[in-house]
């Protein structure tokens, strides 16, 4: 298995002695881009993609065969017409960022994108800032509110 856009893997940081789920967001040449999927306030990182395939070789990286968030998360079919409006409202914010493509992985980049976002729709910063960090660690379909 190699890492791929969207893949799921489970680190061993021999370091803290314990495992820690991470996403692959972006994979190029010579950069692979990760989030860690269980930190709510986790930010993209950047490594350097001959170091995590080498992590990956000597058994420390190990990719799961399944993406546990994808079945806990419910089917548009499902949803109600409210529900189903929220989420179409919040992907549009969030997809406006997610479409710059590496700029949202960079830090300063992706606070100027959010603040444009901001000031174009009225939503607040932190809100978008919110939705764009759930929908790049777990789905796009986590961004249905918990309640209605």
């Amino acid at each position: 298995m190699s890492l791929e856009r969207n893949r799921l893997f489970e680190w061993l940081h021999s370091s803290e002695g314990e495992a820690a789920v991470h996403r692959v967001l972006q994979v190029d040449s010579n950069y692979v881009v990760i989030i860690d999927v269980n930190h709510p306030c986790a930010q993209p990182n950047w490594h350097k993609r001959a170091e995590l395939e080498s992590i990956v070789e000597n058994g420390s990286i190990k990719f799961l065969a399944e993406d546990p968030f994808e079945a806990a998360l419910p089917y548009l079919e499902d949803l109600s017409e409210a529900q189903r409006e929220h989420l179409e409202s919040a992907w549009k914010v969030v997809y406006s960022i997610h479409a710059s493509g590496e700029l949202a992985f960079i830090p300063q980049e992706r606070s100027r994108l959010i603040q444009q976002a901001s000031k174009k729709t009225g939503r607040s910063e932190k809100a978008i800032r919110k939705n764009l960090r759930r929908s790049i660690r777990v789905s796009s379909r986590s961004l249905l509110p918990t309640k209605l």
